[in-house]
């Protein structure tokens, strides 16, 4: 996987740091998942069903988090759900820390 900003500049990650995903099994994922200990890692946003303009709303705000990153600028605090490994902006209003991976180990019996 490579990063590029419109600048041209390109990112090349290390071997296994990086991941873009969508969803895996068994949600919630399980603590030694490797998703939890990679350092970079993009998650797909979802917005099936919303309006155009709303989906105009969610790229812009991808996007400044994704110009943001390349030029090691801050990314706006209603933007962060988790920084250094912590809750913050938005995650700490709207979550609390605690046990994240309950009921995977349940899920895995119900495996289709």
């Amino acid at each position: 996987m490579r990063f590029a900003h419109q600048s041209g500049a390109q990112r090349e990650p290390a071997e296994g740091d990086d991941y873009a995903g969508d969803v895996w099994f068994p949600q919630p994922a399980p603590k030694d998942h490797p998703w939890r200990t990679m350092p970079h890692h993009g998650m797909t946003p979802h917005f099936s069903g919303s309006s155009l303009s709303a989906q105009a709303r969610y790229a812009a705000g991808e996007r400044e988090i994704l110009e943001c990153w390349f030029e090691n600028l801050s990314i706006r605090e209603e933007y962060l759900i988790v920084h250094g490994g912590k809750l913050a902006g938005a995650g700490a209003h709207s979550y609390s820390a605690g046990n994240v991976t309950g009921g995977s180990d349940e899920a895995v019996r119900f495996r289709a």
